[in-house]
């Protein structure tokens, strides 16, 4: 009998993998873990609706940005949290499947801080929706700007 080859190895983690996640006590806690980051992304929000608008479904989340969704992906990288740009103005949010509850919930509480965006990279349109229009001050964001 000749050894196992890496193609076996893989076959059989394959196979695992899709005994795991078709596991309906799985695929349970999944849409679970889904409903409370999106309950915790619909509170950030309404906190924030110069920043965000709504999400997206499942543990796939998107938040489209008022922002300019790239000065979001850098701000949530320097909270820690890692998203990506998308399109249509929008942020992803793919977190492993089996998140942990406090991982969610850490993620929202640094996704709820302040954006540190410079007020030169604010688009015309989420300019005008921070300000009122273009004649007003820019907004501030973040403590370094408070000195200014």
């Amino acid at each position: 009998m000749a050894p196992p080859t890496a193609a076996t190895l893989g076959c059989a983690i394959g196979a695992r993998v899709v005994e795991i996640i078709s596991d309906p006590a799985f695929l349970a806690e999944v849409n679970r873990k889904g409903a409370l980051f999106r309950q915790g992304l619909e509170a950030l929000v309404a906190a924030h609706p110069t920043v965000f608008e709504g999400p997206g479904e499942g543990l796939m989340l998107g938040l489209k940005c008022r922002a300019t969704n790239t000065d979001v992906v850098k701000a949530g990288y320097d909270a820690g949290v890692l998203t990506v740009a998308a399109a249509d103005n929008v942020i992803r949010l793919l977190p492993a499947l089996n998140i942990p509850d406090d991982d969610i919930r850490e993620a929202l509480a640094r996704l709820d801080q302040p954006p540190r965006i410079p007020q030169d990279r604010l688009t015309l349109h989420s300019w005008s929706k921070y300000s009122g229009g273009l004649g007003a001050a820019p907004p501030s964001f973040g403590p370094e700007s408070e000195t200014t």
